[in-house]
């Protein structure tokens, strides 16, 4: 919870903190295992199994139960080995009758959706499309649906940066490009991307 950041005016949301994190690909399932345990789908636990993207929507359904019910669905008072045992069997289980009475407040969409994103068996684990349509996103179909649309690119505001960036750190502009085209996770991505960032604020363009 703490690596979901928000704006000023709250409308704009932000992770951060991909320290022990992977880059998924659709055509090549991943068998890396990283995470916080409290957060991490069943699948997760299972040594040499691989898994795709339904681990990010058992992490959402977690942080959709934090923020509404002000817990953790799973947790555990132990510390010592038994702690990841306790933890895994809670996990396995999915949304038990402890957690349904800690969201006795919710309407029945929002517990629907949540018992369907937290659903131990991955291959029936609400996919995202129809958690963008749930009625408790849409506010019962009240709330038109947009499918996400990637931000227009703009090759002079991109220059601008990079010349910006090879000026204020003495680097050449084609080391730069070369990081920036690679998608690399250093210093030198992030400086780019706040920056340009920044630049499409200034211009309208978000």
């Amino acid at each position: 919870m703490e690596n979901i950041m928000l704006d000023e005016n709250k409308k704009s949301i932000k992770i951060v903190d991909f320290g022990l994190s992977n880059t998924f690909t659709m055509d090549e399932l991943m068998k890396t295992h990283c995470g916080s345990p409290e957060y991490a789908a069943p699948e997760l636990f299972s040594a040499g199994e691989k898994y795709g993207p339904e681990v990010d929507i058992w992490a959402i359904g977690i942080i959709i139960y934090a923020m509404l019910v002000g817990k953790l669905p799973f947790t555990t008072v132990y510390t010592d080995q038994y702690r990841r045992i306790k933890l895994l069997k809670q996990i396995e289980k999915g949304i038990q009758q402890e957690q349904e009475q800690e969201m006795l407040h919710l309407t029945q969409e929002c517990r629907d959706l949540i018992r369907s994103i937290i659903e131990p068996k991955p291959d029936i684990r609400l996919p995202m499309l129809d958690i963008e349509i749930h009625p408790w996103i849409t506010e019962g179909s009240k709330v038109p649906f947009f499918p996400f649309v990637a931000m227009p690119r703009d090759k002079s505001l991109k220059s601008q940066v990079i010349d910006e960036l090879s000026s204020a750190l003495s680097m050449k502009k084609e080391q730069i490009e070369t990081t920036v085209h690679e998608n690399k996770s250093d210093e030198i991505s992030a400086m780019f991307n706040m920056l340009l960032h920044k630049k499409r604020i200034e211009s309208g363009i978000i």
